[in-house]
């Protein structure tokens, strides 16, 4: 029927728990290959972490599913905004300085990402208040 929710089968960790050591291991891969520092990765983390403690663990599934969309889709999108962004500012008349690294771009878009109001409303806030 529709509108009604039904249990679905997820590919990933099947408890929040594990889905955090499997987070923590890849914020671990990140820094040691230096496309994140410590900062952004801990603001990410916090932020799923605050996500799961405010609506509970009902909220898991959806949760999983929105890091998987944060990560695939929306953190490139990000990436590519701040870095056009910075062209604008570099490359205008007269030129303008820019605080965007272009050698470490992903710290700072997954920073743009936690930031995103309408992206964790849509994804978190909306369907963990329904619930």
């Amino acid at each position: 029927m529709a509108g009604e929710l039904r249990p679905i089968e997820l590919a990933g960790p099947d408890s929040f728990d594990a889905f955090m050591l499997c987070l923590n291991l890849f914020g671990v891969a990140m820094l040691m290959l230096g496309y994140l520092t410590f900062g952004s990765f801990k603001m990410y983390r916090d932020k799923i972490t605050w996500c799961f403690n405010t609506y509970g663990p009902g909220i898991y599934p959806t949760l999983y599913q929105t890091h998987v969309r944060a990560l695939s889709e929306a953190w490139g999108r990000h990436r590519m905004s701040l870095l056009k962004q910075h062209y604008v500012l570099t490359r205008g008349i007269p030129p303008r300085e820019s605080t965007f690294d272009v050698a470490q771009p992903w710290g700072q878009a997954l920073v743009s990402l936690c930031g995103d109001v309408d992206f964790w409303h849509r994804e978190i806030d909306t369907p963990g208040l329904m619930m």
